[in-house]
């Protein structure tokens, strides 16, 4: 049973932060391989220490369509480091030696996977310590082979929900989500301020809606504790990226260490703000 299976007991869809009105919790994302293999796993252990239970890490990826322009400098700063899958690998499997027990979702591009030959690919992420995969630009109903493969080897899904989804599509990518299904908070790419409206808010409902026995997640453009605030009741997961990766990068360049910046800044998140 992986990592992903247990924030799902956690949480239980249906009973959990978002039909409680609680606040959701708070998964970070990080570029792989940004600033070096061991500069990653200590974001990671940062990220942990600071009370998130769970991580979307990067698979670099030289054409990142959905990324906004912070995200696809990381993944660039990585690629021109050297950073390949097998690295991708060895930051998973240290971080778990040295104890790591965040649940990993390896965040990425059909292509990247399509290199490390598929299933094999996904054996090996599985077998470095990876509990779950989302696939930016596979839509679900082509994604047969990838769900029987991670099926076998228990690494749960993940699909995104466009703010035009249709009901009946919603419903059936959240049938086929085996890990939890991720509302996109706008049209676009990341990095871009979203606000945090009753647009958004009836988009998470209709998702909700056609989705309650699967978690929900909402990302795209969520920088800051008030967002997370206000998005209390209305999903389970909220995911934070770009606004992580540049404080991480900014700290980084000037010499700081990573690790506790990338602690203190999710503690930030992770904490609701004083009333």
């Amino acid at each position: 049973m992986n990592r992903l299976d247990h924030l799902t007991r956690q949480l239980e869809p249906g009973d959990g932060h978002a039909a409680h009105g609680r606040r959701p919790s708070v998964v970070p994302y990080v570029t792989a391989g940004d600033g070096g293999w061991r500069s990653t796993v200590e974001v990671l252990h940062g990220i942990e220490a600071a009370g998130a239970v769970a991580v979307e890490l990067g698979m670099p990826h030289s054409d990142p369509v959905a990324d906004g322009p912070i995200l696809q400098q990381a993944a660039a700063r990585a690629l021109r480091s050297g950073f390949s899958f097998a690295d991708f690998e060895r930051c998973v499997a240290q971080y778990r030696s040295e104890g790591g027990s965040l649940g990993i979702v390896a965040f990425g591009y059909a292509n990247v996977l399509l290199e490390a030959h598929g299933r094999a690919g996904l054996a090996r992420l599985e077998r470095a310590g990876v509990d779950g995969i989302a696939i930016a630009d596979l839509p679900f109903e082509e994604a047969s082979e990838l769900r029987e493969a991670a099926r076998s080897l228990d690494l749960g899904t993940v699909f995104f929900a466009a703010p035009n989804t249709s009901r009946a599509r919603l419903e059936a990518l959240a049938d086929a989500a085996t890990g939890f299904v991720y509302a996109l908070a706008r049209r676009g790419t990341t990095g871009r301020a979203t606000a945090i409206d009753s647009t958004l808010k009836d988009h998470l409902a209709l998702v909700r809606a056609a989705s309650s026995h699967t978690l929900l997640a909402v990302g795209f453009g969520l920088t800051s504790r008030a967002d997370i605030d206000r998005l209390r009741g209305h999903c389970d997961l909220a995911v934070v990226g770009s606004a992580l990766v540049e404080y991480v990068h900014r700290e980084r360049a000037i010499g700081r260490d990573v690790r506790t910046a990338a602690r203190r800044f999710v503690a930030r998140l992770v904490e609701p703000a004083p009333s």
